[in-house]
């Protein structure tokens, strides 16, 4: 990148700094606690630089702990405040300082609000679609457990009351109950399974409980599973 700043027929005096800049949402450099390095080309005894043009900085997301006011932060500690929370629900009043305060910050939450959207679209149709043949296979499951079950509970009744009656009653009442349990079982698992899905995906617990129509109870009992 240094190099190709030299145009046709320059001089090596002549190319344009150059600033590296990493990023990065783990820990890198342990021999600091500083969540900013700076790094340049340094005469190894004296230490002075050999030229001004290169910086490499490193920014480590996790040594970054945002506790000032947003009013009394950088640009560069805003920056990193948003990069780091925009989508953490507690943090929301936080970002809305941050927000106030810089437009550019503000754009920003607005292109990852609908990066968001769309990827919880997509997300919402893969779970929707997941529970409706999870759905189609339990019920036929249930159907046939559900004639199993009753055909057998017909069959003792009615050797205590009477061949006829006991099979009529027996097989209706069993079908009904198989049935409506094997729907409701097969919904709850498919919902969960879904759920698990997308917590590993990395979705908020309040987002899969709207996804798969579970309780906030049910979702932290099936995070904590996940994270086991």
């Amino acid at each position: 990148m240094y190099t190709e700043t030299i145009a046709e027929s320059e001089a090596y005096l002549s190319p344009k700094k150059c600033i590296v800049i990493n990023l990065l949402d783990f820990e890198i450099i342990t021999e600091t606690t500083k969540y900013h390095t700076e790094y340049h080309i340094l005469e190894k005894a004296e230490r002075f630089r050999l030229i001004d043009d290169l910086e490499m900085h490193y920014l480590e997301l996790p040594k970054f702990d945002p506790k000032k006011d947003t009013g009394q932060m950088q640009a560069h500690e805003q920056w990193l405040t948003f990069m780091k929370n925009a989508d953490k629900p507690e943090m929301e009043e936080k970002m809305n300082k941050l927000i106030e305060r810089s437009e550019a910050i503000k754009m920003a939450k607005k292109m990852l609000n609908e990066i968001s959207a769309d990827e919880l679209m997509r997300q919402k149709y893969y779970a929707r679609e997941k529970a409706r043949l999870d759905e189609i296979s339990r019920i036929k499951y249930a159907e046939i457990k559900g004639m199993e079950r009753g055909m057998e509970k017909g069959l003792e009744q009615g050797l205590e009351k009477g061949m006829e009656k006991g099979l009529e009653k027996g097989m209706e009442k069993g079908m009904e109950k198989g049935i409506e349990k094997g729907k409701l079982e097969g919904l709850k698992e498919a919902a969960e399974k879904t759920a698990k899905k997308l917590l590993l995906r990395g979705f908020s617990p309040e987002q899969v409980v709207d996804l798969a129509e579970l309780t906030l109870e049910e979702v932290m009992k099936l995070k904590e599973t996940c994270e086991d």
